[in-house]
């Protein structure tokens, strides 16, 4: 799972200004409660905005990143995971907040 990926990220970069929001989109909300019972992240999660997630910023596989700048600009869009993308994000990060 790449959420635990992302979590270092996250914790690594916070301090220096990076926030982050995941959205869950499944569906599935006991396997959500699961998920997020057995595992600890700093970052919110949201649910319950599903149907407008999706059809607002074009969803159609998970997981998808979005990183949006200071003045609100979307400036990179990732679809899926694969071992190393999270390489990718923290590039992408880093090149965010210089």
């Amino acid at each position: 799972m790449e959420l635990p990926l992302f979590e270092n990220i996250y914790k690594k970069y916070s301090g220096q200004g990076f926030a982050a929001i995941a959205v869950e989109i499944t569906g599935n909300d006991t396997g959500a409660k699961t998920y997020l019972a057995e595992n600890s992240f700093s970052f919110p999660f949201v649910k319950g905005i599903r149907e407008m997630f999706i059809d607002d910023y074009n969803v159609y596989a998970a997981p998808v990143w979005y990183l949006i700048d200071r003045s609100g600009t979307l400036v990179y869009r990732h679809i899926g995971y694969v071992d190393g993308d999270e390489k990718i994000l923290e590039e992408k990060v880093v090149e965010l907040l210089k």
